[in-house]
């Protein structure tokens, strides 16, 4: 098991295709340990053979992509609360002049389920 800094990646190699499932299990579950949330990590590329070994690379994700900002942004919205939305880059600004509705932008981005993990900082 190798971690690439650079690219973000995490490459597992091993002699059979049982073991990756094995060590992708334990990797999951020292991020669970660490308080890290396993959906920072895309495990829906497969695994593949090169000669006698088998090899997986896990990207690991950071920030938020273009798509599903775009709907956290159509969610605060449509939720009417009073509180802007804005894409920077790969995060979501959210400015508000009450702190209650930042808190309940907090509040409806965890219960809804969008897919990535989500950080939060109260700036004021």
């Amino acid at each position: 098991m190798t971690l690439d800094k650079k690219n973000l990646s995490i490459s597992l190699i091993t002699d059979s295709d049982f073991r990756i499932d094995q060590i992708e299990s334990v990797l999951l579950n020292r991020f669970v340990k660490a308080k890290i949330d396993p959906l920072s990590l895309d495990r829906s590329k497969e695994f593949y053979a090169t000669g006698k070994k088998v090899r997986k690379d896990i990207p690991i994700q950071q920030g938020i992509d273009r798509e599903t900002a775009k709907k956290i942004v159509k969610a605060v919205k449509t939720a009417k609360i009073k509180a802007e939305a804005q894409i920077q880059d790969n995060q979501i600004r959210v400015t508000s002049k009450s702190i209650n509705s930042l808190q309940e932008v907090i509040a409806l981005c965890r219960k809804e389920d969008f897919g990535v993990p989500l950080q939060y900082i109260n700036m004021k």
